[in-house]
């Protein structure tokens, strides 16, 4: 009969999980979370490869002297990716 053991803790991620897929060799472990980042790991030792930030729906949308929203639209396109220079 197989035994299951924790191998490594993966940290890194500063919320939720929302996936985790491994490679078809099984060397890489790819993962994608609530914190908008995907990370790259290796299965073997647990060492975090890469880091991506998914940017947000409007990232890099210039909202400089954009008329007719509020404060808090303003805001919130913020969150989402946008820039005001």
């Amino acid at each position: 009969m197989q035994s299951l053991a924790v191998i490594h803790t993966l940290s890194g991620h500063s919320h939720w999980i929302w996936s985790l897929a491994f490679s078809p060799d099984g060397s890489t472990i790819a993962s994608s979370g609530w914190d908008e980042t995907i990370r790259l790991w290796d299965s073997e030792s647990g060492e975090s490869l890469a880091v991506m930030h998914t940017p947000g729906p409007y990232a890099g949308m210039n909202i400089s002297g954009a008329k007719g929203i509020s404060d808090a639209e303003r805001t919130t396109l913020k969150l989402l990716g946008a820039i005001e220079e």
